[in-house]
């Protein structure tokens, strides 16, 4: 049985909470250090996006991947206004918000699978 842990992103002062957290359950399944940084980044990008974009903020979820080999499925979700153009969003040196916008582009690296859903707020 796959059991999920959640953490609530709200502002920038629980994404280190995340990060940790998630760091922990990565770390009983047995990471590499370097897997345990590439995922460090991951959830770093994941909720400074969450405490900067999403009004409201957000929340992080995690599990066991299903199947024998080690693994995490990292969920997140909000209530914010959304992403309009996702596929613009994804490419290095975009930004909504005036930094360097690489985050969504390394998201996709670093991760063995990356998918991503957003509508306009307002839109179905």
């Amino acid at each position: 049985m796959r059991v999920f842990h959640s953490q609530s992103i709200k502002d920038e002062s629980q994404v280190g909470a995340a990060r940790r957290a998630v760091r922990r359950s990565a770390t009983v399944l047995g990471f590499t250090e370097d897997a345990l940084s590439e995922l460090d980044i991951v959830v770093q990008e994941m909720g400074t996006n969450a405490a900067r974009y999403a009004a409201g903020g957000g929340c992080l979820h995690w599990t066991t991947a299903p199947g024998p080999d080690a693994g995490l499925e990292l969920f997140y979700a909000d209530k914010g206004p959304g992403i309009f153009d996702l596929e613009r969003a994804s490419a290095d040196g975009v930004s909504s918000g005036g930094s360097l916008g690489t985050g969504f582009g390394a998201m996709r690296r670093l991760l063995d699978e990356f998918e991503a859903y957003s509508t306009v707020k307002g839109t179905t």
